[in-house]
């Protein structure tokens, strides 16, 4: 998806804009169609689920100067108080300077590699809806930042492994010939099946809540018995282990 825009020419430096603005777009932010950077302009500029405010550079390297850049260009459109409040953020496949390190974390600015972005991308493609901007943004901290995503990337993963998992055990008691398995029934199966310890097991709690979720007309994998405390299995939720 980047490689081909990165190199450090305009034209490159411009797909790799588009590139990036067609990812934080797929992701669920609304980008202002305004800042398309340019001679003084801000490369991008997100306005919902909340402001943040972005520098990208195609070239191999991210210089000494980009945060300041991006302090003049965000000011300058935003206005300071609003600058000061969004999420600050400089996309780039080239390592920042230790100076532009220091700058980073004393402005609170998040500096990205473009393929983590794309590793996000390629996330929710696979599973739509599984990333959250809301909880992105407690990732998004003060400085090089792609260790966080990744973490972030292994929470959602893990998150979708638990989903899946109780799924398998909604199925599991279907094959043994409760169509209908309670919540009650699916926490026993469950931690008959999956739980390795007395930290791992879940609650019934945390079962129903599961349960309801993944029966929602809009996941749609567990079918519910009107009302009730009874669920079935319609579809698997199938998770790449690599």
């Amino acid at each position: 998806l980047f490689r081909s825009s990165i190199g450090g020419k305009y034209e490159k430096g411009t797909a790799f804009e588009n590139i990036v603005r067609q990812s934080l777009v797929f992701l669920g932010f609304e980008v202002d169609s305004d800042a398309k950077g340019g001679a003084g302009g801000m490369d991008l500029y997100c306005t919902k689920p909340y402001p943040m405010v972005g520098e990208c550079k195609a070239g191999k390297s991210l210089p000494d100067s980009t945060a300041e850049q991006l302090y003049r260009i965000g000011t300058r459109h935003l206005g300071r108080e609003s600058y000061e409040t969004a999420v600050k953020l400089i996309i780039g496949p080239g390592k920042p300077t230790s100076y532009l390190e220091k700058s980073a974390q004393q402005s609170i600015i998040s500096i990205i590699n473009p393929m983590t972005l794309q590793n996000l991308v390629e996330l929710e493609a696979k599973y739509p809806g599984s990333v959250n901007l809301f909880e992105l943004k407690d990732y998004l901290t003060a400085g090089q930042i792609d260790g966080k995503i990744d973490e972030y990337i292994e929470k959602v993963k893990q998150n979708l492994q638990l989903r899946s998992q109780v799924i398998e055990a909604v199925k599991k008691l279907g094959e043994l010939g409760s169509h209908q398995p309670t919540v009650t029934e699916t926490r026993t199966q469950y931690n008959s099946m999956f739980a390795t310890d007395i930290n791992s097991t879940l609650s019934e709690e945390k079962v129903r809540e599961l349960l309801i979720e993944l029966s929602s007309p809009l996941t749609g994998y567990l079918g519910r018995v009107d009302e009730s405390d009874q669920f079935y299995f319609l579809r698997e939720l199938e998770i790449d282990e690599r």
